[in-house]
């Protein structure tokens, strides 16, 4: 009876544990910097070329900018999944001090090249605007990917494109 007890408390201890862990990563969501600049879906292009009102010179050197960022952000995510799936290899059985610490390191320089990589992207695209597009661009970004601006215009729900695998949020 005591065992029971006693187990039975200890479930409940780690069933709470984990429930705030959910709500914390809830909270934090979004705010991974991989995941606030990952490249505009087709849906936010979009709404930038309407809302902005692109002209046939900006929409295709925007476009050309997306497509251009997109292939080398796409090899460098690849190379986080590699180093993350290496990371989560080197922690398995008995783990090795030196190969741990050397994964978490790759880990880390991987996500920093991908974080890099596409906050050039949204610079470049800001570079095809003209300044006021560019501030009222700058403004969206703000509303729909950090959530800062508050205005009543329209917001844009980005489509699920995370740059990274879930797990590690």
């Amino acid at each position: 009876m005591r065992k029971a007890l006693v187990s039975l408390v200890v479930l409940g201890l780690i069933v709470g544990i984990g429930a705030d862990a959910l709500a914390q990563a809830a909270k934090t969501k979004g705010r991974d910097p991989a995941v606030v600049f990952r490249p505009p879906s087709q849906k936010e292009m979009t709404a930038i070329d309407q809302r902005l009102q692109l002209t046939d010179e900006q929409r295709a050197r925007m476009k050309k900018v997306n497509e251009q960022y997109r292939q080398q952000i796409d090899e460098l995510v690849s190379r986080y999944k590699k180093a993350y799936q290496d990371l989560t290899a080197a922690l398995q059985g008995s783990p090795d001090p030196a190969r741990v610490k050397n994964e978490i390191q790759r880990v880390h320089k991987t996500h920093e090249a991908v974080v890099a990589k596409e906050a050039e992207l949204w610079t470049a695209l800001a570079d095809s605007l003209s300044g006021e597009q560019a501030v009222e661009f700058w403004k969206m970004f703000g509303k729909d990917r950090l959530r800062t601006v508050k205005e009543k215009a329209p917001s844009v729900e980005a489509e699920p494109e995370a740059a990274e695998p879930e797990e590690e949020m």
